[in-house]
């Protein structure tokens, strides 16, 4: 009657642990689900703001950067030019018009060489205005110096600054959105992982659970083979008593162990 009692109360023990364990995982599970509904909706606007985040392009900043770059190379053009021509105008000693007609007569017959006469042919009667305009052009420079190298000085320096400002926007744009996508990497990996990490939380204490309710189970079948024995002593003519102190001390061993 012992035995049977203690093979029910082993079961009953078995049966609450299994039952506690399972409810464990069921709550691992459904805070999983929880967790995972909770994430779909930012998730969704998430993935909008991204969508459209990708389909935008800073155009505006691209815009500055080669619109400055054009006059970055304009103004450095003209003051390369301006520069070099200077130089080569000074150590000729160029001085009289002349001689910058005999320049303009070489140049155009190298011109006419290059590109074909009749080219060269078209160009030769608007030789005039092209020395009025360049002479009137000379003559400006000559009587606002100051001026035309602040102008020229001050174009270079503006395309530079226009240049490198827009170049630094892009480049802070792109840096944002790289970060952004990082954080949002991070998060993403972090909201998938804590639900995984209830579910395996949730199983590891059922195993337990299921552990020891494993050991229970195995005592308590110890503990009927041993019950069986000792009637079949008993049947055999053993000591009662005998027998009953070492299905006693039996019993104690394998509560020992279990425990």
């Amino acid at each position: 009657m012992a035995v049977r009692k203690e093979i029910w109360l082993v079961f009953r023990t078995m049966h609450k642990d299994f039952r506690k364990g399972l409810k464990q995982v069921r709550t691992g599970v459904t805070n999983t689900q929880r967790q995972i509904d909770r994430m779909r909706k930012p998730l969704k606007k998430l993935g909008a703001t991204m969508g459209f985040q990708a389909r935008q392009f800073q155009m505006w900043a691209l815009g500055i950067m080669f619109f400055g770059m054009q006059i970055m190379r304009t103004f450095t053009r003209i003051a390369k030019s301006s520069f070099e021509s200077f130089n080569k105008i000074m150590g000729e000693s160029l001085t009289t018009a002349r001689e910058a007609m005999m320049g303009l007569a070489a140049s155009t017959e190298m011109l006419k060489f290059s590109i074909g006469s009749a080219i060269a042919s078209s160009l030769e009667p608007m030789v005039p205005v092209l020395l009025d305009i360049m002479e009137r052009i000379k003559d400006w420079v000559q009587q606002n110096e100051g001026l035309t190298a602040s102008l020229i000085l001050g174009g270079a320096g503006l395309g530079t600054f226009m240049f490198i400002g827009g170049q630094l926007a892009l480049f802070l744009s792109s840096l944002t959105q790289l970060w952004i996508m990082w954080g949002i990497s991070i998060k993403l990996i972090a909201k998938f992982l804590m639900p995984l990490f209830a579910i395996i939380d949730g199983i590891k204490d059922m195993i337990v659970h299921w552990g020891n309710s494993t050991k229970d189970v195995v005592g308590g079948i110890i503990k009927v083979i041993m019950g069986l024995v000792a009637i079949f002593a008993i049947m055999a003519g053993a000591p009662v008593m005998l027998v009953a102190a070492i299905i006693a001390a039996g019993i104690l061993i394998i509560d020992a162990i279990v425990k």
